[in-house]
Formats: structure tokens, C-alpha cells, sequence
């Protein structure tokens, strides 16, 4: 998942909180992903409506409230992680021949 910080004001962002982001999330994955702990303050996503700053119509805005504070990031739930695209690149097969390869060596 792609990830970035947010410093512009919540009423700049094209968001709706009662959409769920596209992809495949899951609540706390999202909120440790942005860098929250939810024992900080309220947890709150949503979905980007629209695309913004670089990242998809469908990415979650995930916002952590407290007292005196609010931070905001972005998830792009749709970019795979890098080992995941590895992991689809090499078959099983080849990889346990890789490693057999490897100790042979």
C-alpha cells in the first residue's frame, strides 16, 4: 500500500467517510499503515470521491482526531506491496529451486 502524509485542510480534500476505500483493507491495517495508533485519539476513514494529490478516486483518507490535534494521510489500497508483486512474479516452485540452488552453492 502506498502511503503519504496530508498537511492540507480536511475541507480541501474531496473525501466521503460514509464510503469504504477500494481494495482489499482491513480498519487497523489502514490505521498502522498511516503511522495512528488508535489508543492516540478517534480513528476515522474514507474514500477519496475524487483523485487528489496523486493518488486514486477510491483511496482511503484515514484522520486521527485528538483534543488539539489532527493528522491526515492517504492510502492508496489498490498499489500492491513490492512483496506481493515478487511473490507473483516467481511461481513457488521456482522459488524452493532458487534457495535449493543457493545452500548447493
Amino acid at each position: 500500500m502506498r502511503t503519504a502524509p496530508v498537511t492540507s485542510s480536511l475541507n480541501d480534500i474531496p473525501v466521503d467517510f460514509l464510503a469504504d476505500p477500494d481494495g482489499r483493507w482491513e480498519y487497523e491495517e489502514l490505521a498502522l499503515v498511516a503511522g495512528f495508533d488508535e489508543a492516540w485519539g478517534r480513528l476515522s476513514i474514507g474514500a477519496l470521491t475524487e483523485p487528489y494529490a496523486g493518488f486514486p478516486e477510491g483511496a482511503a483518507l484515514v484522520m486521527l482526531t485528538t483534543a488539539d490535534h489532527c493528522a491526515i494521510a492517504l492510502v492508496d489500497c489498490l498499489a500492491p506491496a513490492e512483496a506481493e508483486l515478487r511473490e507473483r512474479h516467481v511461481p513457488s516452485n521456482d522459488r524452493q529451486a532458487e534457495g535449493r540452488e543457493r545452500v548447493a552453492a
